[in-house]
């Protein structure tokens, strides 16, 4: 299957000039995934000081954060860190903090900050009785369970508001006192005990902000549900948003397991009404193929996986994309993605065939190329159709195995047709390297492609042939809103790279009846499996 297997080679060289950016970055060469706590938000001068470093840089959202690093806030800015348990910290203007402790093991977990100055709220979840949560002050130290509190410190005094729960506040070397919810307390420098506990004043400024903080982390917790990736997106959203930048429209919703019956209801009446309009317009032999090409989709619905959403292609029109992973037989598993545009529709359905009947829950091993031991199941045929329903290319492979020292997958025919016409075909015996090319390309040429800047993640392959036709293949990576995605500089841009994007596939030839658009398909579960293949 030339063509697909041209598209993922095109977009995993993307994937390897941007690894660079990531070696790049010192700061991520520990896994996120390991990560305890990540800067969630930030306004204003908002900078950190990673440990071993020597002076301070901009944070980034999403940036994790470890122990040892120092946090340090202008006017009129602040940082927001959100833990792995959901707990809220934020640093308020003109202060500074250090994170002293952060561990994590099984039963327990200890985090303790240094605050040199400056305000900071908190939103700690609920700790066990071998856990600690401390802020330390340079006169002072809060220690909690899981509570709402903020503390404001400067030279010479530390204050103690809480809102929720209760706080143990006790001098560096000296006496404490708990302080419950709806109280505050102080103490100077040199006191041997806090002042005693009263009603909340001076630290009811931080109300409203801690309000804030509530919610979000109600909107977090339902988001983790659904996957890390959602609240990164969301976290990336907002902050667009607080900046006013101007993030269009999108949705998203994935099924998997089994078919959303509303969703589906709804892609099959569109799927109908277009062909209605089709049968209306076109000439027999076009309606004939219209309706051939996709009169099996209805019944191919009851998915693996369904994914839908409505947003924006690189064109600037309004699309709505409807992606599916099903089973028509035994031995078979296809992806069928559907484009919908304005009076159109765009669809590419990859098909994999394999040598036996598919167990229900499919092992990654299907996926593979090369085996130490004999695979049981391995596929032996790929089919690949891009349509309008006019036009339409067609890419196929056919595979066997063969064992010169591991077991591999070996292709045996790979053809190319354009409306029926076949362009490409190529050959070869089991074992033997080269192909034999009954029909071949003149010359193929391939090259980045620019729409905006050298920046930008687009690449564009052409092929001739000897009779003087062509066809050209171009790859966009864009997000939901039509935009190009760009060849990432920063950790930001490396996830919105990771999480937000879609592959936009688009086949122009002139061959085909539609001269300006030609088949152009969008999808994001071709995007998942260039990041991950064998899930």
């Amino acid at each position: 299957m030339r063509i697909i297997k041209k598209l993922f080679l095109i977009l995993n060289i993307i994937l390897i000039v941007l690894m660079p950016v990531i070696a790049n970055e010192s700061d991520i060469t520990k896994s996120l995934t390991e990560s305890i706590a990540i800067i969630s938000d930030y306004q204003g001068e908002a900078l950190i000081k990673p440990l071993n470093y020597n002076e301070f840089k901009n944070v980034e959202l999403n940036m994790p954060v470890y122990e040892g690093d120092e946090l340090k806030t202008g006017k009129d800015s602040s940082i927001e860190i959100t833990f792995d348990d959901s707990t809220i910290i934020r640093l308020e203007d003109k202060s500074n903090l250090k994170i002293s402790e952060l561990k994590r093991n099984k039963n327990s977990a200890k985090t303790i900050f240094n605050l040199l100055f400056g305000k900071i709220i908190a939103i700690v979840e609920k700790l066990n009785q071998d856990s600690n949560f401390e802020v330390h002050t340079k006169m002072a130290i809060a220690a909690v369970k899981g509570t709402e509190f903020a503390i404001e410190s400067d030279e010479d005094n530390s204050y103690v508001g809480v809102f929720d729960g209760k706080v143990y506040f006790s001098v560096l070397e000296g006496q404490g006192i708990n302080i419950d919810k709806g109280n505050e307390s102080n103490c100077r420098k040199n006191d041997k005990i806090p002042v005693s506990p009263y009603p909340l004043k001076n630290m009811m400024k931080f109300e409203k902000q801690l309000g804030k903080l509530r919610e979000e982390i109600m909107i977090v917790r339902e988001l983790k549900n659904e996957g890390r990736e959602k609240v990164i997106q969301w976290r990336i959203k907002k902050k667009l948003e607080k900046e006013g930048k101007v993030t269009g429209e999108s949705d998203e919703k994935i099924t998997i397991g089994g078919k959303d019956k509303e969703d589906t209801e709804k892609a099959e009446q569109r799927i109908r009404n277009y062909l209605k309009r089709k049968i209306k317009k076109e000439l027999a032999h076009l309606r004939e193929h219209a309706w051939n090409d996709l009169k099996w989709v209805n019944s191919e619905m009851k998915a693996d996986l369904n994914l839908g959403k409505t947003m924006t292609d690189v064109h600037g029109n309004r699309i709505r994309i409807e992606e599916y992973i099903f089973r028509p037989n035994p031995k078979q598993i296809d992806l069928l993605s559907i484009t919908f545009r304005k009076n159109r529709l765009d669809y590419l359905r990859a098909q994999n065939i394999f040598n036996t009947n598919l167990p229900k829950i499919l092992p990654k091993e299907i996926w593979l190329t090369e085996w130490i031991i004999e695979p049981k199941i391995y596929k032996v045929e790929e089919k690949l159709r891009l349509s309008n329903t006019i036009d339409y290319v067609d890419a196929n492979a056919k595979y066997t195995l063969y064992k010169p020292d591991n077991w591999k997958l070996w292709s045996t025919e790979e053809t190319l047709s354009i409306n029926g016409i076949m362009k490409e075909k190529k050959t070869r015996d089991v074992g033997v390297i080269n192909w034999t090319s009954n029909i071949r390309p003149v010359s193929t040429t391939g090259y980045q492609f620019i729409v905006n800047s050298n920046q930008d993640l687009a690449w564009e392959e052409k092929r001739i042939y000897s009779d003087g036709s062509w066809l050209k293949l171009r790859i966009y990576l864009i997000d939901d809103y039509g935009n190009l995605q760009t060849n990432p500089k920063t950790l930001e841009n490396w996830f919105n790279l990771i999480f937000n994007t879609n592959v936009e596939l688009q086949l122009l030839s002139s061959e085909f009846n539609d001269k300006d658009l030609g088949i152009d398909v969008v999808s994001k579960i071709l995007w998942w499996t260039v990041l991950n293949p064998k899930k």
